[in-house]
């Protein structure tokens, strides 16, 4: 989705890299959640006081939610079931009825209150749809949430090393299940790895800062489908870093055109 007056959606074949329609939209998404591959005609994503869904086909509004946080981050379960959000500004997790054949579509059926002050500021989710992973922004932490039951198992306190919090971000699960990247905003920014291979008791294995070649503003990444390689968006860089999923290690980068400020 393109943010700003007049948004659109751009739909790319993902084989190919072909533009296969650009479809207008009442409004823009931020960070949507079109993780997984299944068949659907409706994109999420969060946006001022709700989450929305807009048909791929129409780029109509066909789903809103209101959450009362002015930010918001979702994250499909990968049976397209469940919409899980992170409500940034309220503390609150929501988990939304998103089957697209039902009446109560949109309904919210469960609400996690997280801790006071987390500012939960991503949504991620293992490929079995069993965890999801959020930063806490203010909190310091990054927590871990069972779907079902619905609620929060696990926080994780990243260590702070220098004088300013890291205010984890965002953060990117590996489709292996064994790995989760988070962004940290401070400073000029580091990547933390963290080992989820057991969501009950997640372990920082590895802190990257630019120092161990981690281009500077880390704003999101993603991870290869077989979990082998991730790559760190690096905005003021204007660079991807990119992460050998195996060896824990940076192991080079791709520059971008000047300015281009890689945003996800």
């Amino acid at each position: 989705p393109d943010a700003g007056i007049g948004a659109s959606m751009t739909l790319i074949d993902p084989e190919t890299l072909d533009v296969l329609a650009t479809l207008s939209a009442p409004g823009s998404l931020t960070f949507p959640a079109a993780r997984w591959d299944y068949t659907r005609d409706i994109i999420w994503g969060g946006t001022r006081e709700k989450v929305v869904g807009y048909s791929l086909t129409t780029g109509e509004e066909v789903a809103t939610v209101a959450t009362e946080s002015s930010q918001n981050y979702t994250e499909l379960t990968p049976d397209g079931r469940f919409l899980i959000n992170a409500a940034r500004f309220t503390d609150k997790l929501h988990k939304i009825d998103a089957r697209p054949d039902i009446p109560n579509m949109s309904r919210i059926v469960e609400i996690v209150d997280h801790y006071d002050g987390s500012n939960p500021c991503d949504m991620t989710m293992l490929a079995d749809g069993k965890y999801a992973f959020t930063p806490d922004r203010l909190g310091g932490t990054v927590s871990v949430f069972s779907i079902d039951p619905f609620e929060r198992v696990a926080s994780l306190p990243l260590e702070q090393l220098g004088d300013d919090p890291l205010e984890p971000f965002m953060a990117t699960v590996s489709p292996r299940g064994d790995i989760l990247l988070v962004e940290n905003a401070r400073g000029d920014g580091s990547e933390s790895v963290i080992d989820v291979s057991n969501p009950l008791a997640p372990v920082e294995i590895a802190r990257f800062a630019q120092s161990d070649g981690l281009g500077v503003n880390p704003l999101t990444s993603e991870i290869s489908p077989d979990g082998r390689w991730g790559v760190v968006m690096c905005r003021r860089a204007n660079a991807l870093s990119i992460i050998d999923m195996d060896q824990v290690a940076i192991t080079g980068s791709v520059a971008l055109e000047d300015e281009s400020a890689p945003l996800g």
